[in-house]
């Protein structure tokens, strides 16, 4: 799929809709979502490791029903799931922007440099 059929895919759907069983780290459905402005109803797994709040950012959801309520919820609710889709995507720009990633590599450099020295010096 390219990009600009992601793209238009993404502006026909109300939300993502995210039931990963497995997975670990950042989850690109998750983080594509909100780049396209997609609030996101997800397991646990689905949003484990991300930065998020549940019931601010997402809905969390581990069976069916849950799915459909939080499903709901949006369609009743269309500003509930604009301000969803932004809180996310506020919440991920700043986790894992460019210069946050700068900022913390330089953290582990600057730590692993301390670690170093004193392994030198012992």
């Amino acid at each position: 799929m390219t990009d600009d059929e992601l793209t238009s895919l993404y502006a026909e759907v109300l939300c993502a809709i995210v039931p990963l069983s497995t997975g670990a780290g950042v989850k690109g459905k998750v983080a594509a979502a909100y780049l396209h402005g997609i609030p996101v109803i997800g397991s646990r797994i689905a949003l484990e490791g991300m930065g998020l709040s549940a019931d601010t950012d997402y809905f969390l959801a581990e069976e069916i029903q849950e799915y459909v309520r939080s499903y709901s919820k949006f369609r009743k609710d269309p500003h509930l799931a604009r301000q969803f889709a932004a809180n996310g995507l506020e919440k991920i720009a700043s986790t894992y922007s460019f210069s946050r990633t700068i900022q913390v590599l330089d953290e582990v450099f600057k730590k692993l440099n301390d670690l170093a020295r004193r392994l030198i010096f012992v």
